[in-house]
């Protein structure tokens, strides 16, 4: 009693803490909504303006092409038509590079016979359709009919949307909107043809009538592919699927189709209308010229904005709006002139060849006037008809809003975070002269139901963060653990429609010494555990109130294991955190066999285990197989380093890779070095030039070679596959294996899932922190060991080019080109040289910190802070008072460490329990099962090495050997290199290439040369080729990395309104009158273990929910009677629900309850409701 006063009067005067920095996830702020709001003004202004600019500029060349203009005179007309064709084939040849590029460096599946002849029809069809509507129909009708009707290619998408709709039983609503678009364009289609047969019908503008609205219906099959799989038809199903997997093939073929075609219509319609092919050539050059170019360059730089805005999640302003409103637009650019007449000039015609504007100005309003004179010179404008000014209007109006109908679901469609260009449009290319038309109609299709069922049936990723840890100091081990609770509160595991599960995994190499011949926890072991519950404590306290009595922290695990020990912790907000104490005479050390350790312990004990005792009970093994597969591709490893820091982001945004793209078997993220110091400084810049030109040249010319181990995410599936994990495993038994294996054990992971056929990709918006060595000789062992290594993997992933090339797409000939000019510029560096110079390949080594002098010197130091805290606690009058501490005697210092040790019986158990006085760890044991894992697992891999002297020597040896290689082929190859340069010095004039010295002015004086070395030349360029190629690569890469950091801010967005919505509903029911009608319900809570000592007597009527929470490893056994005792006087008409904290209670009718005084609970009406810990007991 007297302690317990003692402790009161110490609170209430030493109330002050010291807490570790914590920096939470930056929500998303109003500069980040400035900079989506900016991005997609931007985008969406330039998709508008590039749009007007494609169109505007194709609707001039259709416009030459009509007899009414003087522009282009009418026997120049045929250089209009050819300028028409090349628009026509302009995307056509862009995909044609495009795919034939990848089908000699990537994917070249061949499609059956069947598809071919499929797509050869369909593509004959709407190449003929658009050639006869462009160059045979247009030019013959006025311009506001010529802007319109391209809206109209629309119709048979229409028509397949009523069909898919009515076969899934869509709303009617829905269906009508499909409806409407048909009847709009087929009303567009008759007010057209009345216009003109009825007011001013002739036999070649009736032709022309015709053959426009056959032309419209034949290009409308272009989009069949956007419907092909909702129709339940076997035959179209089959063909589709056959296309995605030979598309390179199939876009080649449908190119050469439409280039061919288009041609034909061309050369055959010019001497069919009676003209020839003269004077081509000097208008062609010209303005034509200009006109194709600036059309062509608009329209594939406009379909690229929209992709941007689609994947930005700006679809409505940014893609849609700006489609929609360029018809409009153009229409009133051309109608602008109607009332401006042609400058007055002498000639008696305006055609090119008579008449030369003298400005841009001058070029531009004659042109527009030009083409608004195709309007003026119609009868039902002269003449002013009514009727025909009025179905021309109509008709262009029922056009525009048909294709606004049948394109309105883009309007509401759900895309991903991240999207890929094939999964948002269904053709890998548009159409230069429908390209609103075609950006709107090849939007992919999707029926509302499939969305829900697909939105129901969203997987869950379960995500393992694995950190290895060897002789990490406190504020090291401080950043991976708040970087690790962080997470845990970000993603509770109480949340059931949680997209990402999250499991924490600590292993801690060489955790254990001798004391008396007995094994205990080290320094490094007792930091980890005071590291850990310190920032439990901080991040499970809700309520830093000071009048507030503190709960007491929840009961954990400890259990002895075959390896040593575990630590299990089940975090704040549920998820589970594991620590693995290795005992090196146990279990083999250094990080990759730690991270062998968890491979098989996650992937192969985990994973397989379940699926395995399915199979043993009898069930299916197909359906068995099918799962599997599906959870390995769901289950990811983030390996990190003992001291990495990272946000929640980081780790989201390296997820969102691997979720999008099935091919992805590791990500990784941007490594910042964090210290002080020159060598820190030059670290920096160094990091900064590897991430930002090597990895990102990487990740867009092939495939980044090397994912950090400190920071970055591996897919299940890929490290499960054949040569990978297993392979990881093999024991280095020569000097080449020490060098490539245990030196770089990252960089030979990656190689060995991209020898697989796997790709690595980088993600410069996930940002990492790690330390830095900040002094040379930690730099230098690091060094060491990564330049060798990389030089290995590097040679050995070329030397595989040729095998690797043909599984991997994603490492092209060109790359590998690519890569052995790196590795040579590297070899001839003078950086690399001195490295070589200085590198002693037969020390091998594991870490930087090797000799562990200066951070044991600093853990000490921390350790004698931590001991003083945890020895003055046990008295309550005194608790981690620094202060006091300091000023201490060292004789009573000296006398509380000699209190503090440890018995010589003692275990390491009882150590750290001991340690963890305030947060109980409870003794527990492992199951049967897989202590045999573990027993097997290190008996077959992980056994700890036996000292062979012997053997030690022998590779002693053969490294020395190895080093001595290397280091004269470098000398040798460098020798070389000074020699031929040398050498064509001494040549002199004779090899040397001269170039004349051009002064100021201009003049030259031919005897003044200079004289170039041709290798020094190649070097120069070869340099500056490659930093060229790095520095646009970066420039593609940060643009996409700016698109993904958008699209995930306005996700995080939408999330944190949801959350603030749910907030307001839950303290809005808070004030809710509390009812004792039928559905109110009762609750019992306890966070400690007195349940055993309460005695309650409830009389229940009538009938309520009883709910009882308990907090802690195990039920007691009064929550076990009261969860069985369901028919008793107590529980009489009432339902018993008894969960653990973390569980969700599940499915109850329940009712609001008032939030009262230390009561945090949850009830929501027909949903899941979950709770947070109270302090104290209560009842409701």
């Amino acid at each position: 009693m007297e302690q317990q006063q003692r402790h009161k009067l110490r609170q209430s005067w030493d109330v002050c803490r010291e807490v570790p920095i914590i920096q939470d996830e930056l929500k998303p702020r109003k500069r980040v909504q400035c900079l989506k709001l900016f991005s997609c003004a931007i985008v969406g202004v330039i998709v508008f303006a590039l749009v007007l600019l494609s169109k505007t500029s194709f609707l001039l060349l259709i416009t030459f092409g009509n007899n009414q203009t003087e522009i282009i005179c009418s026997e120049q007309k045929p250089a209009t038509l050819l300028g028409i064709g090349f628009v026509l084939v302009g995307p056509s040849v862009l995909l044609l590079l495009k795919s034939t590029w990848k089908f000699i460096f990537k994917s070249a599946t061949m499609p059956s016979k069947k598809t071919l002849l499929w797509v050869l029809c369909v593509e004959f069809l709407v190449a003929l359709g658009a050639a006869v509507l462009t160059i045979v129909a247009m030019p013959h009708f006025d311009i506001v009919t010529n802007v319109m009707i391209l809206n109209s290619v629309s119709i048979l998408s229409a028509v397949f949307q009523v069909v898919a709709k009515c076969l899934a039983k869509e709303k009617k609503w829905l269906i009508m909107l499909s409806v409407c678009s048909i009847f709009l364009t087929v009303t567009g289609y008759v007010f057209f043809a009345i216009s003109y047969l009825v007011f001013e019908s002739s036999l070649e503008i009736n032709i022309s009538i015709g053959l426009a609205i056959i032309a419209t219906i034949c290009v409308s099959v272009n989009w069949w592919e956007n419907y092909s799989t909702l129709f339940a038809v076997s035959f179209l199903e089959d063909i589709s699927r056959d296309i995605a997997q030979s598309r390179n093939v199939v876009c080649i073929i449908s190119s050469l189709m439409r280039i061919l075609v288009t041609s034909a219509v061309v050369g055959a319609y010019v001497p069919l209308s009676g003209r020839e092919w003269k004077s081509v050539k000097l208008v062609f050059e010209t303005v034509i010229v200009s006109l194709v170019v600036i059309q062509i360059a608009s329209s594939a730089l406009c379909r690229w904005f929209v992709v941007v805005a689609c994947k930005m999640h700006a679809l409505r302003c940014s893609f849609v709006l700006p489609m929609y409103l360029a018809s409009i637009t153009v229409l009133a650019v051309f109608l602008i002139p109607t009332s401006v007449r042609l400058p007055d000039s002498n000639q008696t015609s305006t055609c090119f060849e008579n008449f030369q504007p003298k400005s841009s100005d001058s070029w531009l309003h004659l042109m527009l006037t030009d083409a608004i004179r195709t309007l003026n010179t119609r009868d039902i404008v002269v003449h002013k008809k009514t009727g025909g000014l009025v179905c021309l209007g109509c008709s262009a109006l029922s056009w525009w809003l048909g294709l606004m109908l049948s394109t309105v679901y883009i309007w509401y469609l759900k895309i991903h975070r991240i999207e890929r260009t094939q999964d948002l449009f269904v053709r890998p290319m548009f159409e230069g002269t429908f390209l609103e038309q075609s950006m709107l109609l090849n939007t992919r299709f999707e029926i509302r139901k499939r969305i829900k069922e697909k939105k129901c049936a969203k997987e869950t990723i379960k995500v393992f963060l694995c950190a290895t840890m060897w002789h990490e100091t406190y504020d090291e081990m401080m950043k991976i653990i708040i970087s690790m609770f962080r997470l845990d509160k970000y993603r509770p595991k109480t949340d059931k429609h949680s997209d990402v599960k999250f499991e924490f995994h600590i292993f801690f190499d060489d955790a254990f010494k001798d004391v008396d011949n007995e094994r205990h926890a080290n320094e490094y072991a007792e930091i980890l555990v005071d590291v850990i519950k310190e920032v439990y404590t901080i991040f499970s306290e809700e309520d830093p109130c000071i009048f507030k009595q503190k709960a007491a922290l929840p009961h954990q695990k400890i259990i002895n294991t075959p390896y040593g020990g575990r630590l299990e912790y089940t975090l704040p907000k549920g998820n589970l955190m594991m620590v693995h104490l290795k005992d090196k005479t146990l279990i083999r050390h250094k990080k990759r066999w730690s991270q062998i350790m968890y491979l098989y312990y996650i992937l192969g004990w985990r994973l397989n285990r379940q699926y395995f005792k399915e199979f043993e009970a009898g069930k299916k093994l197909d359906s068995l197989w099918e799962r599997l597969k599906k959870d390995r591709e769901n289950t990811y490893i983030l390996a990190l380093d003992g001291d990495t820091d990272f946000q929640p982001s980081a780790v989201m945004l390296l997820i969102d890779r691997l979720k999008l793209y099935p091919d992805v078997g590791a990500a990784c993220g941007r490594i910042h070095p964090t210290g002080t110091g020159p060598m820190v400084w030059y670290q920096k810049f160094e990091y900064a030039v590897g991430h930002w030109l090597q990895k990102t040249a990487e990740h867009v010319f092939g495939c980044v070679l090397c994912s950090p181990g400190c920071f970055s995410l591996f897919r299940g599936a890929a490290l499960m596959d054949d040569n990978v994990m297993k392979r990881y495993t093999t024991k280095a038994s020569e000097a080449s294996h020490y060098i490539q294996y245990d030196q770089g054990e990252d960089r030979w992971l990656c190689t060995l899932l991209l020898q697989q056929g796997w790709r690595v990709e980088y993600n410069a918006a996930s940002d990492a922190y790690t330390n830095a060595p900040q002094d040379f000789k930690e730099f230098y062992n690091q060094r060491r060991r990564w330049g060798p290594s990389t030089m290995a993997n590097t040679i050995d992933l070329l030397g595989s080019g040729g095998l690797t090339s043909q599984r991997n797409s994603s490492i092209s000939k060109p790359y590998i080109l690519y890569q052995i000019i790196s590795m040579a510029a590297s070899i001839l560096g003078p950086a690399t040289i001195c490295l070589m110079i200085s590198v002693n390949m037969n020390n091998v080594t594991w870490g930087t910190r090797e000799t562990g002098s200066q951070t044991k010197t600093t853990a000490v130091d921390t350790i004698k802070k931590k001991v003083m805290n945890a020895t003055c606690c046990k008295c309550p009058c005194l608790e981690s008072e620094d202060l006091s501490e300091k000023t201490l005697p060292a004789e009573e210092i000296t006398q509380r460490e000699c209190e503090f040790q440890l018995s010589p019986h003692q275990t390491w158990i009882e150590q750290l329990q001991m340690k963890s006085y305030e947060f109980p760890l409870d003794e527990s044991e492992l199951a049967s099962d897989e202590v045999d894992f573990w027993e097997e697992l290190q008996k077959k891999y992980l056994e700890p090495f036996k000292e062979n002297k012997e053997q030690q020597e022998k590779i002693a040896d053969d490294l020395r050997e190895l080093r001595n290689k290397v280091t004269f082929a470098f000398f040798f190859c460098n020798a070389l290199w000074l020699v031929a340069t040398f050498s064509l010095q001494a040549i002199g004039d004779s090899v040397s290439l001269k170039i004349p010295k051009i002064y100021l002015n201009g003049t030259y004086d031919p005897t003044e040369v200079f004289s170039l070395d041709p290798i020094a030349l190649m070097f120069l360029l070869s340099f500056a080729s490659l930093l060229l190629m790095q520095f646009v690569a970066m420039l593609y890469h940060r643009i996409y990395t700016l698109i993904h950091f958008v699209a995930y801010a306005d996700t995080e967005i939408k999330s944190d309104r949801k959350q603030s919505h749910l907030s307001h509903q839950i303290l809005d029911s808070n004030h809710q009158p509390e009812t004792h009608g039928p559905d109110s319900a009762l609750c019992f809570q306890n966070p400690s273990s007195e349940w055993q000592q309460q005695t309650l007597t409830l009389h229940l009527s009538p009938p309520r929910h009883v709910l009882v929470e308990h907090h802690g490893p195990h039920l007691p056994s009064a929550c076990h009677q009261l969860h069985r005792n369901r028919t008793t006087r107590v529980l009489s008409h009432g339902k018993c629900k008894v969960v653990r904290t973390g569980e969700v209670a599940g499915k109850m009718s329940g009712c609001f309850v008032k939030m009262a005084t230390n009561v945090h609970i949850l009830y929501v009406k027909r949903e899941s409701f979950s709770f947070t810990t109270p302090s104290a007991f209560s009842q409701r």
